[in-house]
């Protein structure tokens, strides 16, 4: 059911937020510029930005570099907000917990419209940009599909799910979501009875399905390849692999372990997911080495490739052509192209020297063109730098006037911000 509500005050609330997210999708189709074949270099050119908008000389004179001994050895980043407006086409959706109802923007009339859902909605997702939204009702053990037409009017349909389900993950083209339990949002959802039962949606208005499956224990992530085929299962007794092409056939998902089961707990590992589905490449807090297994060929080996010391942060550039580690103790950056060498015993790595800069945690323009690289854990004004892809050796650092939390990149290649 659909109603409509008169434009309040609110609405400047809203249309801010509106504004911001309309920004941001503009800005991320400014620059396309292609990242494979990547030959890595220092960069000492200019930077468009500098961090808290000061140059070199403007730094707080007062904050000195930490040594290493300083340092916490664990860096932190950023996890995603569990409820924040998430736009889809032109219109911006906001799950609303107290009334049980999700808020629909139009961007363009800026209109406001209140659709009724499950008891308790909280995690929305966006369906690509298709104007629609998947929204998770904690206490109804139910999934709403949201779809609005030209005219404004939203047709809803409502997914039983299972139970303890507290996060969804929506599919790159809005045709899957999977909802499954993510121990990040347990202030929100209380405890499980167990956390190894998902529910897999597929959305066609009118031709849904759902198929209830259970994967390994403790699961806190869901990611898709970008053409939606597969869906991966992250979880502490390894990567449950999800056939969407063959979703009504499916049973309990095979399993690749990449660490093995029991040996770790998901805050101490790094595990990611290249975005063709082929590679899955991993890291430990305790171990001097990269872990990489084939996705696309289950009951492939794992493999294992050392490295001058512990990373402590690993990233795949959106084109999933190359991918990096930091490695702190050292000062370096460790690159190495994607998909891995034929040849398993073949040295994948190149290294960049980042002298003795304090280092720990990267942050990849969303273009592959550039990679920011700072500390939340200690070091000084100095402890960043921006390597940039180029023809010479070059290094430029910047300075900041305080310590820095983990960055937030924008859509625009050059700008990033950070919460302090």
């Amino acid at each position: 059911m659909t109603r409509k509500t008169p434009c309040a005050p609110q609405v400047q609330h809203i249309g801010m937020v509106l504004c911001s997210l309309l920004l941001l999708h503009c800005e991320a189709t400014m620059d396309s510029n292609d990242s494979s074949n990547v030959d890595w270099d220092e960069d000492d050119g200019a930077a468009d930005a500098d961090v808290d908008g000061d140059s070199d000389s403007d730094a707080d004179s007062d904050a000195d570099a930490d040594t290493d001994s300083d340092v916490d050895p664990d860096e932190d980043e950023e996890e995603a907000s569990y409820r924040i407006p998430q736009g889809s086409g032109r219109y911006v959706f906001i799950a609303d917990e107290a009334n049980n109802a999700v808020v629909v923007v139009d961007s363009l009339t800026l209109a406001i419209s209140v659709v009724d859902v499950g008891r308790r909605p909280t995690h929305l997702v966006p369906l690509a940009d298709d104007n629609a939204a998947a929204v998770l009702s904690l206490d109804s053990d139910e999934v709403t599909l949201i779809r609005v037409d030209d005219g404004g009017m939203a047709t809803t349909q409502d997914i039983p799910v299972r139970p303890d389900t507290n996060a969804l993950a929506a599919s790159p083209d809005g045709r899957y979501v999977i909802a499954y339990w993510d121990p990040k949002f347990v202030d929100e959802s209380g405890p499980p009875n167990t956390d190894q039962e998902i529910s897999v949606i597929q959305t066609d208005m009118g031709a849904s399905l759902v198929v209830h499956m259970t994967v390994g224990m403790h699961p806190w992530q869901v990611v898709f390849n970008e053409t939606a085929t597969r869906a991966f299962v992250i979880t502490e007794g390894g990567i449950a692999v999800i056939k969407l092409d063959a979703l009504e056939s499916s049973g309990i998902p095979e399993t690749v372990e990449l660490f093995q089961s029991g040996t770790f707990k998901p805050e101490d590992v790094d595990i990611l997911v290249v975005p063709n589905g082929t590679w899955a490449i991993g890291r430990r807090n305790d171990a001097a080495s990269m872990v990489a297994v084939r996705l696309d060929l289950l009951g492939a080996s794992s493999r294992q490739y050392s490295l001058p010391d512990m990373p402590t942060d690993l990233d795949i550039s959106a084109d999933g052509t190359f991918g990096l580690f930091v490695l702190r103790a050292s000062s370096q950056v460790a690159f190495f192209n994607l998909p891995l060498p034929e040849d398993e015993t073949a040295d994948p790595f190149t290294y960049v020297s980042l002298a003795d800069a304090i280092v720990g945690v990267a942050s990849l323009t969303p273009n592959g063109q550039h990679v920011l690289l700072h500390t939340t854990t200690g070091g000084g004004v100095d402890d960043q730098r921006r390597l940039s892809k180029g023809g010479s050796h070059n290094l430029r650092s910047w300075s900041a006037r305080s310590a820095l939390s983990p960055l937030e990149l924008t859509p625009r290649p050059q700008s990033s911000y950070t919460n302090k």
